[in-house]
């Protein structure tokens, strides 16, 4: 539960942005929590995550709620077209970050069957060979404005998540099994894995989301590549 803050005189009078939206001090608290400071960044973490909007918009409504005011994320018109800052430096990290999309959805089906090995595969393939934390930053340099914010936004979390996710399958390999069996310890570390990518496949989804439809277009380059590893399209 918030407390709604009455709307400032001065805020009336504030200069229009994007389109006609007055300009607010994102800066202020987005909203008067009762429990305790750190929720407050809980909640907009997950409800980016479930809208696959940025945390950075996702705070600017907050805050224009939290001063009666009424504010369409930028995201949501963004999503068709979407101004590169530097088109040429785009295609490159953003062809490999659609190739690790690509690859994570094997990674469901290896931590299901218990191929822990394989499982892992795909994940370092990602974050070594492709250099996703690499290619994350040179993407948000590329896309520029506030989408360089928005991808840096979540560059921790992904590379938090996929450490994880290998983490969870290293761990569940040492578990003693018999062959086509998973047991109920490793199953643990599986479901722990396969929350991990849910996580992970979102936040990829919410960064090739600020590409738009340079997606689409640098996609069959993207497939053409040969590959070591399974992927799924």
């Amino acid at each position: 539960m918030a407390f709604l803050a009455p709307m400032p005189p001065s805020l009336a009078a504030a200069p229009a942005q994007r389109g006609g939206t007055p300009a607010l001090p994102v800066r202020a608290p987005a909203v008067c929590p009762t429990g305790a400071p750190g929720r407050q960044r809980t909640v907009v973490v997950a409800v980016a995550r479930a809208t696959d909007l940025p945390r950075r918009e996702l705070l600017a409504v907050a805050a224009a709620a939290a001063l009666g005011v009424s504010l369409q994320p930028a995201g949501i018109a963004r999503a068709a077209e979407v101004a590169v800052a530097n088109p040429k430096s785009l295609d490159e990290p953003l062809t490999s970050l659609v190739q690790c999309r690509a690859a994570l959805p094997p990674i469901r089906g290896y931590l299901k069957a218990g191929k822990w090995d394989k499982a892992r595969t795909n994940v370092n393939y990602c974050t070594r060979v492709l250099r996703l934390s690499t290619n994350i930053r040179t993407y948000a340099t590329a896309l520029g404005g506030d989408a360089y914010y928005d991808a840096l936004d979540v560059l921790s979390d992904v590379m938090n998540l996929t450490t994880q996710l290998d983490a969870s399958a290293y761990t569940a390999g040492f578990i003693p099994a018999d062959e086509g069996e998973i047991p109920l310890e490793a199953k643990k570390y599986m479901e722990q894995g396969l929350a991990f990518l849910d996580e992970v496949e979102g936040l990829m989804d919410q960064l090739l989301a600020l590409a738009g439809s340079n997606v689409e277009r640098v996609k069959p380059a993207a497939k053409a590549m040969s590959l070591p590893i399974v992927t799924e399209w």
